[in-house]
């Protein structure tokens, strides 16, 4: 072992002095041994270091783990099993038959397949004011022309008016109606002109299912004619039987045409008239 690694690890020789006491001398190699001792403290200081930043290190990434897990619980956390929708799902249904002698039932897949169709259906519209069906409108409410042939012992007349017609239908095919017709002819004695109003109400049996609606009905009321004669009066019953045709246009709009016998009792006698009315009808 070289003389100067010797002494410094196990120090240099001791000579006795005069006194008998011994002292500690290196000859020359004193600064070997300091060199040492401060290169050894600087290596241990400079792990002491490395290992405390490791550990700081560690602790400070495990809290910035922890806060997270407790800032957002749901990102990181699993739901339970209960709580989702596969522990609802049931792969095998009960049978009643002999599958459930051994413990499994009939699949169910077709049954989820059926209701996918069905649930694959758009929904129907609610009704509005353009799209609803036929039965939804009851009321029928109609306007048009009317032309009355009156005959009678006294005089006959032909006259133009106007018809106006209410009909609340109950089902399908039967309906309740009232019905006004007027009518105006020329003169017939000196500046007398007839005039004619009848007012009737029944009941009314048609179809309106198809672009062509053809009906009839059977009316009943009162009928008003003038000018007045001698020893009668103005007022009769008046019986109404006929049919007639509407023509679809529209959800709420047909065109119609109506012929209709009147049967009246003016002046003590019994007159068989003619009607026909060509007009509008509003559904509503």
């Amino acid at each position: 072992m070289p003389r100067g690694s010797y002494l410094a690890w196990h120090g240099a020789p001791k000579k006795k002095n005069k006194e008998g006491a011994s002292s500690a001398t290196v000859e020359g190699n004193a600064g070997p041994v300091w060199g040492l001792g401060l290169r050894g403290m600087m290596m241990k200081t400079k792990w002491f270091v490395v290992v405390s930043l490791m550990i700081g290190t560690a602790c400070s990434a495990r809290a910035q783990d922890a806060g997270n897990l407790a800032g957002s619980p749901s990102e990181n956390v699993a739901p339970d099993f209960a709580q989702t929708s596969a522990a609802k799902v049931t792969m095998l249904a009960a049978s009643n038959g002999m599958g459930s002698a051994g413990g499994y039932g009939a699949p169910i897949f077709p049954r989820v397949a059926a209701a996918t169709h069905e649930s694959a259906e758009p929904p129907m519209p609610a009704p509005g004011v353009f799209t609803r069906t036929r039965d939804d409108y009851r009321w029928q409410l109609g306007f048009g022309f009317a032309w009355v042939r009156f005959q009678s012992s006294i005089f006959n007349a032909s006259g133009l008016g106007a018809n106006t017609s209410l009909t609340y239908y109950t089902n399908e095919w039967l309906a309740f109606e009232g019905d006004v017709t007027t009518s105006f002819a020329p003169t017939i004695y000196v500046r007398e002109h007839v005039k004619y109003l009848s007012y009737t109400g029944g009941v009314k049996i048609g179809s309106r299912r198809e672009k062509w609606e053809p009906w009839a009905h059977v009316l009943a009321g009162g009928a008003h004619v003038q000018p007045q004669t001698a020893g009668n009066s103005r007022n009769a019953l008046a019986i109404q039987a006929g049919g007639g045709a509407d023509y679809r246009l529209h959800s709420r709009i047909s065109l119609r045409v109506e012929g209709d016998w009147v049967r009246t009792q003016f002046f003590k006698q019994t007159q068989n008239n003619l009607q026909l009315v060509g007009g509008v009808v509003i559904h509503f």
